[in-house]
């Protein structure tokens, strides 16, 4: 836009991000027969991915409920949050199926999460499996019997946010609060 490169969330207009959403729910109505309730926009751990145009749109698009946050929590995060209606999943970048990009390891993943686990709830984990080779998909069948091994439950986000609203009504705005 005016010679500047943009990410599909940030710098944009309200109305062309609110279009956004709009489109993607409509067609995964149409197409697929549900609605979607969880946002994970494009990661990576950097920040300036979303602008507060995007939590706006987060606000105001009735469905959305779940955002699985880009970067560590941070102050616009915990102030949507603390209004209650969208749940934040933040990540751990350390310990995500694919490091980087699109190709899966075990040994990353495992030592991301040996650092992290004692003080994470819950870990978001997201990966490109079109991008995969057979060594990528060997990897994530190793990652899942690995975090399985250690007791992991797998869930939708809509689901581990019910699960855990349900366990303790107080936390379900901010799950990761101790």
């Amino acid at each position: 836009m005016d010679g500047v490169d943009y990410s599909e969330f940030t710098g944009r207009p309200y109305d062309e991000q609110k279009a956004h959403f709009d489109k993607a729910l409509k067609l995964a109505e149409d197409k697929l027969g549900f609605t979607l309730h969880a946002f994970g926009p494009p990661g990576g751990g950097t920040k300036g991915l979303t602008d507060a145009n995007t939590i706006k749109v987060m606000t105001d698009v009735p469905a959305m409920k779940v955002w699985l946050y880009p970067q560590p929590i941070d102050g616009a995060g915990q102030e949507l949050a603390a209004k209650g209606k969208v749940t934040i999943l933040d990540r751990v970048w350390a310990a995500n199926i694919e490091n980087p990009l699109f190709v899966p390891s075990l040994a990353k993943l495992q030592a991301g999460y040996e650092k992290s686990a004692a003080q994470r709830k819950y870990f978001v984990l997201q990966g490109h499996p079109t991008h995969w080779n057979d060594e990528g998909w060997d990897q994530f069948v190793k990652i899942c019997e690995y975090l399985q091994a250690k007791g992991c439950v797998f869930m939708a986000p809509s689901e581990y946010v019910e699960s855990v609203s349900k366990k303790n009504p107080s936390d379900s705005a901010n799950p990761s609060a101790k």
